[in-house]
């Protein structure tokens, strides 16, 4: 931990997390789901491969307090992957039974599905 918090810092906020899970599910035979511990506060890069991932993905959500908006990349990959957000005050696990085009509120915050995807409303 020691060394990649050393190696952190690159310089630019945005992550490759699906490429991050990807590799993991390579050295795992038949996961039952993922656990990811993301940022609240950096985007995913490479949203765009979300739809390689094929089981559940549980985001442990850091850097979210009540009151806070939650980053709509890390609510979409568990809503696209039936998975689920945590976050130090709350577990979210309902989000694959929202309603398309119907509002929904989360810490404060309301948000839509559009297109298949969640976008803050």
């Amino acid at each position: 931990m020691k060394l990649t918090i050393k190696k952190g810092s690159g310089g630019d906020s945005p992550e490759n997390v699906i490429e991050a899970i990807l590799t993991g599910l390579k050295k795992v035979r038949k996961p039952d789901n993922v656990i990811l511990i993301a940022d609240n506060w950096a985007k995913v890069r490479d949203i765009l491969l979300l739809s390689r991932i094929k089981v559940p993905v549980r985001v442990i959500l850091c850097g979210v307090y009540e009151g806070m908006e939650i980053n709509t990349d890390y609510l979409n990959i568990a809503y696209k992957t039936k998975g689920s957000i945590h976050t130090i005050e709350q577990d979210i696990t309902e989000l694959i039974n929202q309603t398309s085009g119907k509002k929904f509120n989360i810490n404060g915050f309301d948000y839509i599905i559009k297109n298949g995807s969640i976008r803050a409303n």
